[in-house]
C-alpha cells in the first residue's frame, strides 16, 4: 500500500487502519527497540567518557569496552534470545495470529544497520574536518546531526502511534499529539545544547 493510499484509509477507515498497524506491531518495534538499544549501548561503552551517571555501571562498562566491541557481541546474543523466545503466535483483538519470526529478525538486524550507516557516515564526515573548507564540514556535521535526529524521532514517534490508538482512533489528533511532542523534544533539545548541560 503507497502512502496516499494508506493515509485515505487512516482518514476513511480508522478501524481497518489500526487493525493494519496493530499487526505490524512486532515489526516496527523490532526496528526501533534495536536502534535505540544501540545509541543506548554507544552511550554506556564509550571508552573516551569521563562524565558517568550511575558510576559503577558506567565505569564497568567503560573498562569492559577497551576489550573489543562488546556491544556488537552483546547485541547479536539478544537478537538470538529475543528470535528464540518470541511466540509463535500471539492474540491480536479476537484472533490468534501466527508470527514468523523472520518477522522480528530481520528489523533488529536493519536497525543495528541504519546505526552503523549513521556512525559511518558520522566517521567519514569527521575525516573531512582537516579540509580547509569548514563551511563543508559544518554542514556534512549538520546534515548528519540532522539524520541522527530523525532516525531517533522515527523510531519513538512509531512507538507513540502504536500508543496512541489505544486514546483515539481520529489520524488528525494523532499527527498534532506526536508533532506537538516532536517539537517539545526538539526544543528540549536546543535548550540543552544552548546551556551546554
Amino acid at each position: 500500500m503507497g502512502f496516499i493510499d494508506s493515509f485515505e484509509l487512516a482518514i476513511k477507515n480508522p478501524q481497518e487502519y489500526e487493525k493494519i498497524i496493530q499487526s505490524s506491531h512486532h515489526v516496527i518495534m523490532s526496528f526501533g527497540g534495536m536502534f535505540l538499544l544501540m545509541l543506548f549501548l554507544k552511550f554506556i561503552f564509550d571508552e573516551n567518557k569521563d562524565t558517568h551517571w550511575v558510576k559503577y555501571i558506567e565505569s564497568f562498562a567503560t573498562k569492559l569496552s577497551k576489550v573489543g566491541d562488546i556491544k556488537a557481541l552483546f547485541i547479536m546474543f539478544l537478537m538470538l534470545v529475543i528470535t528464540y523466545v518470541a511466540p509463535n503466535e500471539v492474540v491480536m483483538g479476537e484472533q490468534l495470529v501466527t508470527v514468523n519470526k523472520l518477522e522480528i529478525l530481520v528489523p533488529m538486524i536493519i536497525g543495528v544497520i541504519a546505526f552503523y550507516l549513521l556512525e559511518l557516515l558520522k566517521g567519514v564526515i569527521e575525516l573531512k574536518t582537516d579540509s580547509n573548507d569548514s563551511k563543508v564540514t559544518e554542514l556534512s556535521g549538520g546534515f548528519i546531526s540532522f539524520m541522527y535526529l530523525e532516525v531517533i524521532d522515527m523510531s519513538f514517534s512509531l512507538d507513540g502511534v502504536l500508543g496512541a490508538f489505544a486514546i483515539t482512533q481520529n489520524v488528525v489528533i494523532i499527527m498534532l499529539g506526536l508533532g506537538i511532542g516532536a517539537m517539545a523534544v526538539r526544543s528540549l533539545t536546543i535548550f540543552m545544547v544552548e546551556r551546554e548541560v
